[in-house]
């Protein structure tokens, strides 16, 4: 068997990095990610798709989410083409966020909460963490944006009241924005 790697092209310094074994040309899935997601949960139903904080969710159950969320997205105004402002971190709410944008044909757009100004710019929908949503409806620039959702990214704390699900704030706004604020 001849090593794939002997023959790579020389333009291709990266490839250094690739495991042992993994051919320097992988065919490109012409699929949308909805459709990819919709194949591997049909595919591995359970088997692990997200792993954080010890927890596990198998592709079945992200596809599940990604589908009600892009549900609840609609019913605040996201529609194909429009900006969801992601201002969360790397946890699974964000990827079951992005999933769910992606199955409406809307453009995700991750930011930093310092950025918040640049990011929420061109965003229609915008999601934050619950304890930063101050921090957003005191920036002002918020005219624009249809709804905010916040969500919970951490475990709740020992003696703190825990709220499940997402929320939802109206936006206070200077000037008019693309449509009504709602609530879910």
């Amino acid at each position: 068997m001849t090593d794939l790697f002997e023959r790579r092209p020389p333009e291709e310094p990266g490839l250094r990095f690739y495991a042992s074994g993994v051919p320097w040309h992988l065919p490109v899935p012409r699929d949308t990610l909805p459709d990819l997601l919709d194949a591997a949960a049909h595919r591995y139903g359970s088997r692990t798709a997200l792993a954080a904080r010890g927890n596990r969710t198998g592709f079945r159950a992200l596809r599940r989410a990604a589908t009600r969320i892009a549900q609840a997205l609609t019913r605040l105004g996201l529609r194909r083409g429009d900006h969801l402002a992601l201002l969360l971190p790397d946890c699974p709410e964000a990827v079951v966020l992005c999933h769910a944008a992606w199955r409406l044909g809307a453009v995700v757009v991750p930011g930093r909460l310092p950025d918040s100004r640049q990011v929420l710019a061109g965003a229609v929908v915008a999601v934050v963490p619950r304890e930063r949503l101050g921090e957003i409806a005191a920036s002002g620039d918020h005219g624009f944006l249809r709804a905010v959702v916040t969500v919970e990214t951490e475990p709740a704390r020992a003696g703190r009241r825990r709220d499940t699900g997402a929320r939802t704030a109206d936006v206070p706004r200077g000037e008019p924005s693309a449509g009504p604020p709602r609530t879910v």
